[in-house]
């Protein structure tokens, strides 16, 4: 799940809710008035070249590890944001940068799974060749036009304080995307252009291979992170009493919301 680089709307107080609560506060929050603007295409040119292997890899990790059970336009859809953000002045200009921007800080992290541990769950082979299908489709320039230019998303099970401070653009699946307010959201301000030379990221697997057979992780086992504090599943609420000291399991977490634990759940996601 994408974070805001910064927000204006930083929350006086937090409280957690349960997973109904959060769905129903986003069905709340009304879609931007003005029409959608479709983003343009991007192809990044395919080829055995190694800067393209990474990345394919980095864009399928970030489909698979961020959509896995959701419907293929789901998961094109958190694709056409990572090339959204790639475009933008505000986020780096690789694919590999976009997805892993800020998973060396122990907080920080633009997209969660690259902090949160995810990466220690290997996928399974027929989903990562799903995502890698929708990552590559992506890559060649296919455009997901119903978010336009969308450069932030969330599950509809949580409600992160930074959202009404964005235009509501669509509702995919479980995801809800949306856009930067005025100008900064539109077309014209997607400028830059792709580097062209994608970035090494520490512990990536060299080939799709090794990551579906378990011979390596993108990360190593011991390199998951904090959450940053504008990942939590938070909105501005009355203060509530302050979590307790003790570490917890997500279940357990799931259901006392006040636990302490790396990030607060506020609920299990929807089965599908």
């Amino acid at each position: 799940m994408p974070k805001m680089i910064e927000s204006p709307f930083a929350p006086k107080s937090l409280r957690p809710l349960s997973a109904q609560e959060a769905v129903a506060w986003n069905a709340k929050i009304a879609s931007s008035k003005f029409a959608i603007q479709v983003a343009s295409p991007l192809s990044i040119a395919g080829g055995a070249g190694t800067s393209f292997s990474r990345s394919l890899q980095c864009m399928t990790a970030a489909v698979y590890y961020e959509a896995s059970s959701e419907p293929t336009d789901g998961q094109r859809a958190v694709a056409q944001v990572v090339l959204n953000r790639l475009r933008h002045p505000q986020f780096p200009h690789t694919v590999c940068g976009v997805v892993y921007q800020g998973s060396e800080r122990p907080t920080g992290c633009q997209f969660s799974f690259t902090c949160d541990g995810s990466l220690q769950r290997m996928p399974s082979p027929e989903g990562w060749r799903r995502a890698e299908g929708v990552a590559a489709a992506a890559l060649a320039g296919s455009v997901y036009a119903p978010v336009g230019w969308a450069t932030h998303y969330h599950a509809d099970y949580v409600v992160p304080y930074w959202a009404p401070s964005l235009q509501k653009l669509a509702t995919v699946g479980h995801h809800i995307f949306y856009r930067w307010s005025g100008a900064a959201g539109e077309g014209g301000s997607f400028t830059s252009r792709y580097l062209g030379s994608e970035p090494t990221v520490a512990g990536m697997p060299q080939t799709d291979a090794q990551l579906i057979q378990g011979e390596a992780l993108l990360l190593d086992a011991g390199a998951a992170k904090r959450v940053s504090a504008a990942e939590r599943p938070l909105i501005e609420a009355a203060p509530t009493p302050a979590p307790t000291a003790s570490r917890s399991t997500p279940a357990q977490a799931a259901e006392n919301p006040t636990a302490s634990d790396d990030r607060w759940i506020i609920g299990t996601p929807p089965t599908h």
